[in-house]
């Protein structure tokens, strides 16, 4: 997580999204990646205001459209026209393929860019009933890409990704419903979380790489932050002084006692 913001339920979701989207550039300035990063957002972000950022900002981006008044009619003539089929049988026809030249609300300082459609014309609904007119069913997409429609339109759909990264925030660690009446003890409480979320992040990921302490083999590339708290956090262990000194006793036959071990060295050496 890197910049977490609290927002009232009312807000509209393109409210400051701009200003917020330029913090955020200026902190991965900092971060010293190796590629540029994506940014992927929904039809409620579709504004020239943030698309300006991010056209700007040296990452790629991928945006719903949203389509408002454009007739679903025209897209599929441009779908006939530029795109290309994908599915056709007697239930539906699929096309997808990248229209130029259009600019984000006819901002004339923007340059035109591409829009990744995906048109589906449909003759059988999906109850089984046969259409007297067909239906046809829209989506584009604003985009920088330079992948073929297909995968641009694959990575929009992952998004359930992140709806994972979500359910470990509020479920694993208990930030679904936060505890206090005011808004701006809530925001505190949220970025405390953020840090936390990062760090159990961090140790998940370390653990995943020492292969041979692991007590099970695994074909996973991300421990879910449930598996860290409940399997290097809640470990079981006394506190003790003596001769003034701090020590920290283990059961010795803890089955992640191995890797517990070498991830205290290792963040200890950091």
């Amino acid at each position: 997580m890197l910049d977490s913001e609290l927002r009232e339920g009312k807000q509209h979701c393109q409210k400051n999204t701009p200003e917020y989207l330029a913090h955020n550039i200026e902190i991965i300035k900092k971060l010293n990646l190796e590629y540029p990063v994506l940014f992927r957002l929904d039809g409620g972000n579709d504004a020239a205001s943030t698309i300006k950022v991010l056209s700007e900002s040296g990452h790629f981006f991928l945006i719903k459209r949203n389509i408002r008044k454009e007739s679903r009619e025209a897209w599929l003539d441009t779908a006939k026209a530029e795109g290309e089929v994908i599915s056709n049988n007697n239930r539906r026809t699929v096309y997808t393929g990248i229209h130029t030249g259009r600019t984000p609300a006819s901002d004339k300082t923007l340059i035109p860019m591409d829009i990744v459609f995906k048109v589906i014309e449909r003759y059988v609904a999906k109850d089984g009933t046969k259409l007297l007119f067909p239906e046809i069913e829209v989506e584009t997409f604003w985009t920088n890409l330079y992948e073929t429609p297909e995968e641009v339109i694959e990575l929009y759909h992952a998004h359930g990704t992140s709806e994972q990264f979500h359910s470990e925030l509020k479920s694993d660690m208990g930030i679904e419903r936060l505890p206090s009446g005011k808004f701006a003890v809530n925001s505190v409480i949220l970025h405390i979380a953020m840090v936390a979320f990062n760090a159990l992040r961090f140790i998940g990921q370390t653990a995943l790489a020492f292969n041979e302490d692991l007590p099970y083999e695994h074909k996973v590339i991300r421990k879910r932050l449930r598996k860290v708290i409940d399997d290097l956090i809640r470990v079981g262990c006394k506190i003790t002084h003596h001769a003034h000194i701090w020590w920290i006793k283990l059961w010795d036959h803890d089955p992640w006692l191995s890797v517990f071990s070498r991830l205290y060295e290792t963040f200890c050496n950091l």
